[in-house]
């Protein structure tokens, strides 16, 4: 049985994950049966067949996301660049590489 928990951190910001981490902790808050119970009576299915399915494509998420990178995605690795660019200095350009290497990181490591 899978336990919904939620997570406040800490993150520790030299972490090679930070981003993800800080993302875990802020998303914990939302309760996703809000979501897919809903959905699963909409559609007809029970909410653990959704819920199973919700998360099986989100896992798989950045093997697609190179093909199905989408908005949200391209305007997030953008905006690291952008910050990056803006700051005009190494070090900030350094952290900004860090950033975009982090993001396709996951999804080179996402299942094939």
């Amino acid at each position: 049985m899978l336990r919904l928990e939620k997570w406040d951190g800490p993150v520790d910001p030299e972490s090679e994950h930070a981003n993800f981490l800080e993302e875990v902790a802020l998303w914990s808050h939302a309760d996703p049966m809000e979501t897919l119970v809903p959905f699963a009576e909409m559609v007809g299915l029970p909410v653990a067949v959704v819920a199973r399915f919700v998360l099986a494509r989100w896992a798989a998420e950045g093997s697609t996301s190179f093909l199905e990178l989408g908005p949200a995605a391209l305007d997030r690795l953008w905006d690291v660049c952008e910050s990056a660019e803006a700051a005009a200095d190494d070090e900030s350009r350094l952290a900004g590489y860090r950033k975009v290497r982090d993001i396709i990181g996951w999804m080179r490591t996402s299942p094939q």
